[in-house]
């Protein structure tokens, strides 16, 4: 099962992805893309997303949706939002998180604060 959103937007939940893809030969999107897929069908059949990471359909608008696999909770609670009306979901955006520094990084931002302290120190001796 998966979540489709746009930004921080959820617009679909899907129980499994029907995919698909343009035949440039006859000009029309075609489902069952096999090893090549272009975007997704909606949960209703009334939408056609292309999938972020995906090759770009060569013609036409569509929107780019991100995925994401959900579990069967989440899916059904966010089945139950779109379908009622009420609103769409929407994800809290969370901020990106600096990666830890390594040993290497500490230890060189320590020997370059050091390096300061001793041009510091020794323009005061030259004083």
């Amino acid at each position: 099962m998966y979540k489709a959103f746009i930004g921080n937007t959820v617009v679909d939940a899907l129980e499994h992805l029907q995919c698909v893809r343009f035949f440039n030969g006859i000009g029309v999107i075609r489902c069952g893309a096999g090893d090549a897929p272009q975007g997704i069908i909606s949960y209703d059949g009334g939408q056609i997303y292309h999938v972020e990471g995906w090759p770009e359909f060569p013609e036409g608008e569509y929107e780019t949706v991100q995925l994401l696999e959900i579990d069967t909770d989440e899916y059904y609670e966010i089945r139950e939002a779109l379908d009622s009306g009420l609103g769409v979901p929407v994800e809290p955006e969370t901020p990106e998180q600096e990666a830890p520094k390594t040993t290497a990084q500490v230890l060189q931002e320590q020997i370059d604060s050091l390096d300061s302290q001793v041009k510091l120190a020794a323009r005061f001796a030259s004083i």
